[in-house]
């Protein structure tokens, strides 16, 4: 996520404003908040399953998927970001907060 994370923006600049690269740089938001989000982790588990397991299990069969789903479609996604003057760079942000969340809480999970 550190590659992509530092790749994807330098990828966007041919397609997006750097104002919309900054909307872009809110999918980065969930490291920063892991603070807010870990005693929710810390506190929520299965016993039959394990108290890190409960969170790592689903957390890497969602960060799988979504990696699959978006790597079929990113280029295209950042293709659409930048059509009608930046417009669709909140759904490229999106699944983008997305995965960054799902790796957030599996670093909480794991820690």
């Amino acid at each position: 996520m550190g590659l992509a994370g530092g790749s994807v923006p330098f990828l966007l600049k041919s397609h997006l404003s750097y104002g919309q690269i900054g909307v872009f740089s809110l999918a980065s938001y969930p490291y920063s908040l892991k603070l807010l989000w870990s005693p929710i982790v810390d506190a929520v588990w299965s016993p039959k399953v394990g108290r890190r397991k409960s969170w790592i299990l689903p957390i890497q069969m969602l960060s799988g998927f979504g990696m699959i789903w978006l790597g079929g479609r990113v280029e295209k996604m950042m293709v659409a970001a930048g059509a009608d003057g930046g417009a669709g760079v909140w759904n490229f942000t999106w699944w983008w907060f997305f995965l960054v969340f799902m790796c957030a809480t599996q670093d909480i999970a794991v820690d």
